[in-house]
């Protein structure tokens, strides 16, 4: 499958979601960057790897470069490490996510 139709896919895919064609529809006049210091990619590596964070950051970049906006790869494992760092009081502690089992006797 080629780029643009990928792309067109995506797009498409994320259209689903009333909520996302809504926000989305509400953007047509602004820049991507309006009011938006960042976009943010999450993940979730339990190994709470730095290096291995620094990596996927440095491939994000090297991927989302032609955008003119900042994308910022986020290991969910490891953001209780720096959150009340960044923005002066704790996060939740991390929890693991619920799985589709969860719930089922």
């Amino acid at each position: 499958m080629s780029g643009q139709a990928l792309q067109h896919r995506f797009v498409a895919d994320v259209l689903t979601n009333p909520v996302n064609a809504a926000l989305l529809a509400r953007w047509d006049d602004l820049a991507p960057t309006h009011s938006i210091r960042d976009y943010d990619l999450f993940s979730f590596d339990a190994s709470g790897d730095a290096d291995a964070e620094r990596a996927v950051q440095a491939r994000v970049e090297a991927l989302t470069a032609d955008l003119g906006v900042r994308v910022e790869a986020v290991n969910q494992a490891r953001v209780h490490l720096w959150y009340e760092q960044d923005f002066g009081y704790p996060c939740m502690s991390p929890r693991p996510a619920p799985t589709r089992r969860a719930g089922r006797g």
